[in-house]
């Protein structure tokens, strides 16, 4: 009797053993992928259902060279952006456009190395979606 509750516990030890091992794993790609990636979130609007024009000031102050645009939450209509930079000068973006659920921009160069102050946005929410589609702009 005692010789089998050593054999189960044995058995249940290396079976933490190894998913310790996979979790250990797992956690490692995980943080390889992330530190990888040098994108940072600028910030996020909410689109409602009418046409609209948001600003988004960016409060994240350091330079980025691109930028691109997630949507979630819903599919979101948009139909011009331009970012503003910390001389004050802007580009036009046109991202005309219907972007869904988990969906991005293409990057975005931008003209040099350049501050972000604000980010304007002419878009809305598509009818068909039941949620506020959720604007969200990342630079590198």
């Amino acid at each position: 009797m005692t010789n089998n509750i050593k054999t189960d516990q044995m058995k249940l030890f290396k079976i933490l053993l190894v998913i310790g091992a996979l979790v250990s794993l797992a956690n490692c790609a995980t943080s390889k992928a992330q530190t990888s990636s040098n994108w940072k979130l600028l910030g996020e609007k909410k689109a409602n259902y009418v046409q609209d024009i948001d600003v988004m000031t960016v409060d994240v102050k350091p330079t980025y060279t691109k930028i691109k645009v997630r949507v979630y939450n819903g599919t979101v209509l948009m139909q011009d952006m331009k970012v503003e930079f910390g001389n004050g000068e802007t580009i036009d973006v046109p991202l005309r456009n219907e972007f869904n659920e988990g969906g991005y921009s293409r990057e975005i160069a931008l003209p040099g190395t350049r501050h972000i102050n604000k980010i304007y946005f002419q878009y809305k929410t598509a009818d068909n979606s039941s949620m506020k589609g959720i604007v969200q702009v990342w630079g590198i």
